[in-house]
């Protein structure tokens, strides 16, 4: 991502409802897995600008952040004091079974076709048996627009395409779904409309505080809905796994 798009996540991330949203979503697969209690120790792979980093600290005695920028890795220290690391998510540059839980976040998408398997087995590699992986990509590549060429996005998953990657990585699936779905129907004629030439740029940019706040309320339903039951289609897939092997198996 340019410099101009990793600041303008950076302002948006705190407030906008889509994060905000995502956010209270992945909280929400997570919840089973904190019964067990907090990790001693996560790796955010491609932390960005470190929206989710603060969230993760929030289940960790220690939070790693990882990305392939040093623009992102900046902005990212204004944040907080976490581990930062700069690295590429398909060589990853820690011993085997260094982590109990790892995350990633809309990264697997900017890998060239064929990488995005070599990250996966990484991510394998670095957790320890029975590590949790929680994981979000785009959904359903027919939806490929404007906005994923900015954010560098090659590939765009459905719920299957991604269960299958993770069960030849070696992981266990836990919990799969969509998300974003109830904003689905608008944000896809968007995207439609993009791809026949009207209109371009990313989809995340600031919005009036009424229609945020009314965003987020519907983020906050499906939030609900995930706690209890996976969602049939939305603008993202999201997945928890555990590392095949000992507790994992």
């Amino acid at each position: 991502m340019e410099r101009s798009e990793l600041e303008a996540t950076y302002r948006l991330e705190d407030d906008h409802w889509w994060f905000v949203g995502m956010r209270r979503i992945t909280a929400a697969l997570v919840a089973p897995l904190l019964n067990e209690g907090r990790w001693q120790r996560v790796l955010d792979v491609g932390c960005g600008t470190g929206g989710n980093l603060r969230l993760l600290s929030c289940w960790s005695s220690e939070t790693v952040g990882l990305d392939v920028s040093p623009v992102a890795l900046e902005l990212c220290r204004r944040r907080g004091p976490w581990p930062l690391v700069l690295a590429s998510a398909d060589a990853l540059p820690f011993a085997d079974d260094s982590f109990d839980a790892l995350a990633t976040f809309d990264v697997l998408c900017q890998l060239p076709s064929g990488t995005d398997d070599r990250a996966l087995a990484e991510f394998a590699r670095v957790l320890r048996p029975g590590g949790a992986l929680v994981m979000r990509v785009p959904a359903y590549q027919w939806l490929w627009s404007d906005h994923d060429r900015v954010l560098r996005t090659h590939h765009r998953y459905t719920v299957g395409e991604l269960k299958r990657k993770l069960t030849r990585a070696g992981f266990r699936v836990v919990r799969s779904t969509y998300a974003n779905t109830f904003l689905f129907p608008v944000a896809a004629l968007r995207r439609v409309v993009q791809k026949a030439g009207i209109g371009s740029g990313t989809d995340l940019v600031p919005v009036p505080r009424p229609v945020n706040r009314a965003c987020l309320a519907i983020m906050d339903v499906e939030a609900s809905l995930v706690r209890r039951g996976g969602l049939p289609f939305g603008l993202s897939v999201m997945a928890v796994a555990r590392k095949k092997g000992a507790s994992g198996a």
